[in-house]
């Protein structure tokens, strides 16, 4: 039977229950690591950040407030590796549908270690 798309978002329904527990099940049978890229390059004064996935933009504010460089650019869903959304750790596993466990299938504090990482390749760049 098609289900009813409302009844997928609410936690409340045996909708939501069995597409949490499919998740679950598919996540069970992942590889234990996926790769994830962040790379930083730097042309004049303008640093360029690439992410793996699709980072919440609480991630490219983070990493334009702590960068060394004058100006600043965050692309995301850049040079493969991860292919889901990297919510922040509030968001991660409501049922906001980005940060849902079948949307969201890396660990809560990615978003925060690719932005850690951006920040330290910058660093050594400039």
């Amino acid at each position: 039977s098609i289900e009813n798309l409302g009844d997928i978002c609410n936690p409340e329904t045996k909708s939501y229950k069995r597409s949490v527990a499919r998740s679950l099940i598919e996540q069970s049978q992942m590889p234990e690591f996926i790769p994830a890229c962040v790379q930083a390059i730097k042309l004049g004064d303008c640093m360029i950040y690439a992410l793996s996935g699709e980072v919440y933009a609480e991630f490219g504010l983070d990493i334009k407030k702590r960068s060394p460089a004058k100006h600043n650019m965050v692309a995301s869903i850049a040079n493969g590796g991860l292919y889901c959304y990297i919510p922040t750790k509030d968001a991660f596993g409501t049922t906001i549908y980005e940060a849902q466990l079948s949307s969201a299938i890396a660990e809560a504090d990615t978003g925060y270690k690719m932005a850690d990482k951006a920040i330290e390749l910058a660093k050594k760049l400039m």
